[in-house]
Protein backbone atom coordinates (compact mmCIF):
# COMPACT_ATOMS: atom_id res chain seq x y z
CA UNK A 1 0.00 0.00 0.00
CA UNK A 2 0.94 3.42 -0.09
CA UNK A 3 1.71 6.32 2.81
CA UNK A 4 -0.20 9.27 2.27
CA UNK A 5 1.04 12.61 3.48
CA UNK A 6 -0.96 15.88 3.53
CA UNK A 7 1.56 18.44 4.12
CA UNK A 8 1.02 22.29 5.20
CA UNK A 9 0.48 22.96 1.09
CA UNK A 10 -2.42 20.24 1.02
CA UNK A 11 0.26 18.46 -1.13
CA UNK A 12 -0.46 14.40 -0.99
CA UNK A 13 2.65 12.64 -0.76
CA UNK A 14 2.65 9.43 -2.04
CA UNK A 15 5.68 7.10 -1.71
CA UNK A 16 6.05 3.15 -3.33
CA UNK A 17 7.11 0.81 -0.83
CA UNK A 18 9.69 -0.61 -3.45
CA UNK A 19 11.57 2.21 -3.27
CA UNK A 20 12.25 5.49 -2.53
CA UNK A 21 10.36 7.36 -5.67
CA UNK A 22 7.63 10.09 -4.39
CA UNK A 23 4.84 11.83 -6.64
CA UNK A 24 3.32 14.72 -5.02
CA UNK A 25 0.07 16.43 -6.39
CA UNK A 26 -2.71 18.76 -4.99
CA UNK A 27 -6.22 18.22 -4.51
CA UNK A 28 -7.52 21.54 -5.19
CA UNK A 29 -6.66 23.43 -7.93
CA UNK A 30 -6.58 26.96 -6.23
CA UNK A 31 -5.96 28.41 -2.68
CA UNK A 32 -7.22 27.20 0.47
CA UNK A 33 -9.19 29.50 2.54
CA UNK A 34 -10.33 27.04 5.63
CA UNK A 35 -9.70 24.07 7.35
CA UNK A 36 -11.61 22.51 10.19
CA UNK A 37 -11.29 19.28 12.12
CA UNK A 38 -14.57 17.33 12.96
CA UNK A 39 -14.90 17.32 16.93
CA UNK A 40 -13.60 13.47 17.15
CA UNK A 41 -10.69 14.43 15.12
CA UNK A 42 -11.63 11.55 12.81
CA UNK A 43 -12.17 13.76 9.83
CA UNK A 44 -10.70 16.93 8.09
CA UNK A 45 -12.51 19.50 6.13
CA UNK A 46 -10.64 21.91 3.24
CA UNK A 47 -12.76 24.73 1.90
CA UNK A 48 -10.77 26.21 -1.09
CA UNK A 49 -11.93 28.44 -3.87
CA UNK A 50 -12.35 26.49 -6.78
CA UNK A 51 -15.78 26.00 -4.71
CA UNK A 52 -15.01 22.69 -3.29
CA UNK A 53 -14.77 21.15 0.24
CA UNK A 54 -12.18 18.36 0.22
CA UNK A 55 -12.99 15.40 3.55
CA UNK A 56 -10.08 13.38 4.43
CA UNK A 57 -10.24 10.57 6.54
CA UNK A 58 -7.68 11.37 9.64
CA UNK A 59 -7.35 8.21 10.91
CA UNK A 60 -7.84 6.00 8.56
CA UNK A 61 -10.91 4.22 10.07
CA UNK A 62 -13.14 7.42 10.41
CA UNK A 63 -16.30 6.16 8.46
CA UNK A 64 -17.08 2.38 8.39
CA UNK A 65 -17.74 0.87 5.19
CA UNK A 66 -15.62 3.64 3.27
CA UNK A 67 -12.43 3.80 5.37
CA UNK A 68 -9.17 2.29 3.98
CA UNK A 69 -7.01 2.04 6.32
CA UNK A 70 -4.73 4.84 4.70
CA UNK A 71 -4.28 8.21 7.42
CA UNK A 72 -5.50 11.72 5.21
CA UNK A 73 -6.90 9.92 2.38
CA UNK A 74 -9.91 11.33 0.56
CA UNK A 75 -12.98 10.40 1.40
CA UNK A 76 -15.22 12.86 -0.97
CA UNK A 77 -15.20 16.23 -2.53
CA UNK A 78 -18.04 18.15 -1.34
CA UNK A 79 -19.72 20.16 -4.34
CA UNK A 80 -22.85 22.20 -4.58
CA UNK A 81 -21.56 25.89 -4.06
CA UNK A 82 -21.20 28.61 -6.79
CA UNK A 83 -18.15 30.07 -5.24
CA UNK A 84 -15.19 30.13 -3.24
CA UNK A 85 -15.94 28.51 0.39
CA UNK A 86 -15.56 31.12 3.14
CA UNK A 87 -16.07 29.17 6.42
CA UNK A 88 -16.88 25.52 7.75
CA UNK A 89 -18.32 24.64 10.85
CA UNK A 90 -18.95 20.84 11.97
CA UNK A 91 -21.62 19.20 13.79
CA UNK A 92 -21.08 18.50 17.84
CA UNK A 93 -20.57 15.07 18.94
CA UNK A 94 -23.48 12.80 19.63
CA UNK A 95 -22.76 10.55 22.02
CA UNK A 96 -25.61 8.53 20.75
CA UNK A 97 -24.54 8.50 17.29
CA UNK A 98 -20.87 9.00 17.58
CA UNK A 99 -20.46 8.32 13.43
CA UNK A 100 -22.82 11.15 12.59
CA UNK A 101 -21.08 13.70 10.94
CA UNK A 102 -22.33 16.94 9.16
CA UNK A 103 -21.19 20.05 7.90
CA UNK A 104 -22.34 23.42 7.25
CA UNK A 105 -20.45 25.83 4.84
CA UNK A 106 -20.96 29.31 3.19
CA UNK A 107 -19.89 30.82 -0.02
CA UNK A 108 -18.95 33.57 -1.39
CA UNK A 109 -22.32 33.76 -3.15
CA UNK A 110 -23.82 34.39 0.49
CA UNK A 111 -24.85 30.95 0.38
CA UNK A 112 -25.13 28.31 3.57
CA UNK A 113 -25.39 24.67 2.64
CA UNK A 114 -25.38 21.29 4.28
CA UNK A 115 -23.58 17.67 4.00
CA UNK A 116 -23.78 14.45 4.99
CA UNK A 117 -19.99 14.03 5.35
CA UNK A 118 -20.45 10.35 5.89
CA UNK A 119 -22.49 9.64 2.77
CA UNK A 120 -20.76 13.03 0.60
CA UNK A 121 -24.10 13.70 -0.17
CA UNK A 122 -26.07 17.18 0.65
CA UNK A 123 -28.59 17.33 3.04
CA UNK A 124 -31.78 19.42 1.62
CA UNK A 125 -33.66 19.74 4.69
CA UNK A 126 -33.23 22.92 7.56
CA UNK A 127 -30.82 22.15 10.53
CA UNK A 128 -31.84 25.00 12.19
CA UNK A 129 -31.80 23.12 15.62
CA UNK A 130 -28.76 21.79 14.77
CA UNK A 131 -25.80 22.23 17.38
CA UNK A 132 -22.67 23.44 15.91
CA UNK A 133 -19.35 22.46 17.51
CA UNK A 134 -17.78 25.86 16.08
CA UNK A 135 -19.64 28.77 14.82
CA UNK A 136 -17.88 30.60 12.21
CA UNK A 137 -20.46 30.53 9.31
CA UNK A 138 -22.02 34.38 9.12
CA UNK A 139 -25.24 32.76 8.08
CA UNK A 140 -27.67 30.82 10.05
CA UNK A 141 -30.64 31.10 12.81
CA UNK A 142 -28.36 31.42 15.25
CA UNK A 143 -26.44 34.66 14.22
CA UNK A 144 -28.91 35.89 12.32
CA UNK A 145 -28.88 39.22 14.50
CA UNK A 146 -25.40 40.17 13.53
CA UNK A 147 -26.84 41.61 10.53
CA UNK A 148 -26.16 45.64 11.22
CA UNK A 149 -29.32 47.85 10.67
CA UNK A 150 -29.21 50.32 7.78
CA UNK A 151 -29.46 53.90 8.17
CA UNK A 152 -31.26 56.38 6.12
CA UNK A 153 -29.25 57.26 3.08
CA UNK A 154 -26.54 54.66 4.17
CA UNK A 155 -26.11 51.67 1.56
CA UNK A 156 -27.69 48.66 2.58
CA UNK A 157 -25.32 45.64 4.04
CA UNK A 158 -24.69 42.51 2.32
CA UNK A 159 -22.89 39.37 3.34
CA UNK A 160 -19.60 40.68 2.80
CA UNK A 161 -19.75 43.05 5.89
CA UNK A 162 -19.34 40.79 8.59
CA UNK A 163 -15.44 38.97 7.47
CA UNK A 164 -15.77 36.60 10.47
CA UNK A 165 -17.10 35.18 14.02
CA UNK A 166 -16.59 33.11 16.33
CA UNK A 167 -18.43 31.44 19.98
CA UNK A 168 -17.31 31.26 22.46
CA UNK A 169 -18.12 30.63 26.31
CA UNK A 170 -18.83 33.19 28.78
CA UNK A 171 -15.67 33.22 30.93
CA UNK A 172 -15.20 33.08 35.11
CA UNK A 173 -16.07 30.53 37.15
CA UNK A 174 -18.72 30.88 39.93
CA UNK A 175 -17.86 30.64 44.16
CA UNK A 176 -18.50 26.55 43.60
CA UNK A 177 -15.89 26.59 40.54
CA UNK A 178 -18.29 25.91 38.13
CA UNK A 179 -18.62 28.09 34.63
CA UNK A 180 -20.88 30.50 34.20
CA UNK A 181 -23.65 29.71 31.78
CA UNK A 182 -24.58 30.99 28.10
CA UNK A 183 -21.93 31.86 25.14
CA UNK A 184 -20.81 34.95 23.41
CA UNK A 185 -20.22 35.63 19.75
CA UNK A 186 -17.82 38.07 18.54
CA UNK A 187 -17.61 39.44 15.29
CA UNK A 188 -15.16 41.10 12.96
CA UNK A 189 -16.13 43.52 9.71
CA UNK A 190 -14.74 46.25 7.35
CA UNK A 191 -15.12 49.65 9.68
CA UNK A 192 -11.92 48.35 11.87
CA UNK A 193 -14.87 47.72 15.27
CA UNK A 194 -15.19 44.54 17.39
CA UNK A 195 -18.42 43.69 18.48
CA UNK A 196 -19.81 41.47 21.30
CA UNK A 197 -22.81 39.69 21.19
CA UNK A 198 -24.73 37.36 23.27
CA UNK A 199 -25.86 33.73 21.72
CA UNK A 200 -27.82 32.65 19.86
CA UNK A 201 -28.16 36.02 18.36
CA UNK A 202 -32.08 35.50 16.81
CA UNK A 203 -33.28 39.23 17.43
CA UNK A 204 -33.22 41.47 14.45
CA UNK A 205 -30.36 44.15 14.37
CA UNK A 206 -29.57 42.76 17.64
CA UNK A 207 -27.32 45.25 19.99
CA UNK A 208 -24.22 44.19 21.07
CA UNK A 209 -21.24 45.39 23.19
CA UNK A 210 -19.83 47.73 24.10
CA UNK A 211 -22.63 50.30 24.97
CA UNK A 212 -22.45 53.85 25.31
CA UNK A 213 -25.61 55.23 27.72
CA UNK A 214 -26.45 58.30 28.21
CA UNK A 215 -29.66 60.21 29.76
CA UNK A 216 -32.39 61.17 27.93
CA UNK A 217 -34.07 64.43 28.70
CA UNK A 218 -38.11 64.66 29.75
CA UNK A 219 -40.69 63.75 32.37
CA UNK A 220 -39.59 59.83 31.94
CA UNK A 221 -35.46 59.94 32.84
CA UNK A 222 -34.76 56.36 30.91
CA UNK A 223 -31.18 56.43 29.74
CA UNK A 224 -30.96 55.30 25.88
CA UNK A 225 -28.28 53.16 25.24
CA UNK A 226 -26.21 53.34 21.62
CA UNK A 227 -24.26 50.09 20.19
CA UNK A 228 -20.61 51.09 19.10
CA UNK A 229 -18.08 47.54 19.66
CA UNK A 230 -14.78 48.16 20.85
CA UNK A 231 -12.42 50.06 18.62
CA UNK A 232 -8.77 48.73 18.33
CA UNK A 233 -7.60 47.97 14.79
CA UNK A 234 -6.86 51.05 12.24
CA UNK A 235 -9.63 49.64 9.30
CA UNK A 236 -10.69 46.24 8.36
CA UNK A 237 -10.37 43.49 10.84
CA UNK A 238 -9.75 39.97 8.81
CA UNK A 239 -10.53 37.47 12.02
CA UNK A 240 -11.34 36.53 15.21
CA UNK A 241 -11.14 34.08 17.93
CA UNK A 242 -11.70 32.96 21.38
CA UNK A 243 -9.34 31.82 23.99
CA UNK A 244 -8.53 31.15 27.50
CA UNK A 245 -11.99 29.50 27.61
CA UNK A 246 -13.77 32.64 26.46
CA UNK A 247 -11.64 35.16 28.66
CA UNK A 248 -9.44 36.53 25.43
CA UNK A 249 -10.73 37.32 21.94
CA UNK A 250 -7.68 37.24 19.53
CA UNK A 251 -8.09 39.28 16.27
CA UNK A 252 -6.16 40.19 13.21
CA UNK A 253 -6.14 43.60 11.13
CA UNK A 254 -5.58 43.55 7.75
CA UNK A 255 -4.03 47.27 6.45
CA UNK A 256 -2.53 47.50 10.27
CA UNK A 257 -1.31 44.32 9.84
CA UNK A 258 -1.51 43.62 13.23
CA UNK A 259 -2.82 40.64 16.37
CA UNK A 260 -4.70 42.00 19.24
CA UNK A 261 -5.51 40.44 22.47
CA UNK A 262 -8.77 41.41 24.04
CA UNK A 263 -9.22 40.97 27.61
CA UNK A 264 -13.34 40.14 28.23
CA UNK A 265 -14.49 41.67 31.43
CA UNK A 266 -16.65 39.28 33.84
CA UNK A 267 -18.13 42.78 35.47
CA UNK A 268 -19.50 43.61 32.01
CA UNK A 269 -20.94 40.10 30.62
CA UNK A 270 -24.45 39.41 30.65
CA UNK A 271 -24.45 36.83 33.23
CA UNK A 272 -27.85 37.47 34.63
CA UNK A 273 -29.76 39.06 31.25
CA UNK A 274 -29.14 42.54 31.55
CA UNK A 275 -25.89 44.99 30.91
CA UNK A 276 -24.38 46.71 33.95
CA UNK A 277 -24.94 49.95 33.33
CA UNK A 278 -25.42 53.45 34.77
CA UNK A 279 -27.86 53.79 37.95
CA UNK A 280 -31.13 54.30 36.26
CA UNK A 281 -34.09 55.70 37.91
CA UNK A 282 -36.43 53.84 39.13
CA UNK A 283 -40.15 53.43 38.97
CA UNK A 284 -39.79 54.96 35.76
CA UNK A 285 -43.19 56.90 36.60
CA UNK A 286 -43.81 60.50 34.80
CA UNK A 287 -45.12 62.60 37.71
CA UNK A 288 -46.29 66.43 37.01
CA UNK A 289 -43.69 69.19 37.40
CA UNK A 290 -43.36 71.53 40.69
CA UNK A 291 -44.41 75.50 39.17
CA UNK A 292 -41.72 77.36 39.38
CA UNK A 293 -41.29 79.91 42.71
CA UNK A 294 -39.75 83.24 41.67
CA UNK A 295 -38.83 84.85 44.80
CA UNK A 296 -38.90 88.79 44.59
CA UNK A 297 -36.10 90.89 44.54
CA UNK A 298 -34.40 92.91 47.56
CA UNK A 299 -36.05 96.15 45.84
CA UNK A 300 -39.66 95.10 45.84
CA UNK A 301 -40.67 96.22 48.88
CA UNK A 302 -39.58 93.08 51.22
CA UNK A 303 -36.76 93.25 53.40
CA UNK A 304 -33.71 91.18 53.58
CA UNK A 305 -34.68 89.46 56.62
CA UNK A 306 -38.57 89.03 55.10
CA UNK A 307 -36.81 87.79 52.00
CA UNK A 308 -34.63 84.85 54.15
CA UNK A 309 -37.79 84.12 56.07
CA UNK A 310 -39.81 83.40 52.70
CA UNK A 311 -36.64 81.18 51.14
CA UNK A 312 -36.96 79.37 54.01
CA UNK A 313 -40.47 78.97 54.08
CA UNK A 314 -40.26 77.92 50.49
CA UNK A 315 -37.85 75.21 50.88
CA UNK A 316 -39.53 73.82 53.82
CA UNK A 317 -42.32 73.34 52.16
CA UNK A 318 -40.41 71.75 48.94
CA UNK A 319 -38.64 68.90 51.26
CA UNK A 320 -42.22 68.28 53.00
CA UNK A 321 -43.99 67.92 49.41
CA UNK A 322 -40.92 65.62 48.01
CA UNK A 323 -40.91 63.56 51.10
CA UNK A 324 -45.06 62.82 51.02
CA UNK A 325 -44.63 62.20 47.03
CA UNK A 326 -41.30 59.67 48.21
CA UNK A 327 -43.55 58.29 50.46
CA UNK A 328 -46.29 57.63 48.15
CA UNK A 329 -43.97 55.55 45.66
CA UNK A 330 -43.72 51.84 45.69
CA UNK A 331 -41.66 48.93 44.61
CA UNK A 332 -44.31 45.82 42.78
CA UNK A 333 -43.48 42.50 42.30
CA UNK A 334 -43.69 41.33 38.55
CA UNK A 335 -44.44 37.60 38.21
CA UNK A 336 -44.22 35.93 35.00
CA UNK A 337 -45.91 32.48 33.81
CA UNK A 338 -44.88 30.99 30.70
CA UNK A 339 -47.61 29.06 29.53
CA UNK A 340 -46.61 24.92 29.25
CA UNK A 341 -47.63 24.60 25.41
CA UNK A 342 -45.69 23.46 22.96
CA UNK A 343 -43.20 26.37 21.65
CA UNK A 344 -44.18 28.75 24.65
CA UNK A 345 -40.64 29.18 25.31
CA UNK A 346 -38.74 32.27 24.37
CA UNK A 347 -35.17 33.41 24.53
CA UNK A 348 -36.44 36.94 23.28
CA UNK A 349 -36.88 40.40 24.62
CA UNK A 350 -39.44 40.61 27.18
CA UNK A 351 -40.28 44.28 28.03
CA UNK A 352 -43.06 45.07 31.00
CA UNK A 353 -44.92 48.33 30.81
CA UNK A 354 -48.16 49.73 33.43
CA UNK A 355 -49.98 52.58 33.25
CA UNK A 356 -52.48 53.48 36.40
CA UNK A 357 -54.21 56.74 37.76
CA UNK A 358 -53.23 58.47 41.25
CA UNK A 359 -55.68 59.52 43.68
CA UNK A 360 -55.46 63.12 42.22
CA UNK A 361 -56.52 62.01 38.51
CA UNK A 362 -52.83 62.02 37.91
CA UNK A 363 -51.94 59.29 35.02
CA UNK A 364 -48.90 57.31 36.56
CA UNK A 365 -46.80 55.07 33.72
CA UNK A 366 -43.76 52.83 34.42
CA UNK A 367 -41.82 52.49 31.15
CA UNK A 368 -40.96 49.65 29.37
CA UNK A 369 -38.22 47.89 30.99
CA UNK A 370 -36.30 44.79 29.91
CA UNK A 371 -37.21 41.81 31.98
CA UNK A 372 -34.12 40.08 32.63
CA UNK A 373 -33.92 37.08 29.94
CA UNK A 374 -31.07 34.91 31.01
CA UNK A 375 -31.06 31.49 29.10
CA UNK A 376 -33.77 29.73 31.81
CA UNK A 377 -35.69 32.73 32.45
CA UNK A 378 -38.56 32.13 30.05
CA UNK A 379 -38.56 28.49 29.73
CA UNK A 380 -41.30 26.17 28.91
CA UNK A 381 -43.86 26.28 32.15
CA UNK A 382 -41.42 28.05 34.25
CA UNK A 383 -41.79 31.03 36.31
Amino acid sequence: SYKNIVTGQFKQVVQRPQDDSRCEFHHCNEAIETVQYSPDGSLLAVGSRDTFIDVYDVTGSAVPGRSVGVMYHRLHRLNGHSSYITHIDWSSFDKKNPDRHVLQSTDGAHELLYHDCNSGKQVRESLRDERWDTQTCTLGFSVMGIWPDTNGGAKAADATGINALDRGPVPGRDALGRRHKGELLATVDDSGKVKLFNYPCVVKHAPFRAMRWRDVPGLARKPSGTSEGYTGHSQNVTNVKFANEGAHVITTGGFDRSVMQWRVDEDAIETKGHTKRTKEPRPYVTKQPLPKVLLPRGGDGLTTEERDALASALLEDDAGTAKQEKETLCDYLVTVTTGDAKGASTDAAVVFSAFGEAADGRTLVIRETVLDNAPDNFSRGGV
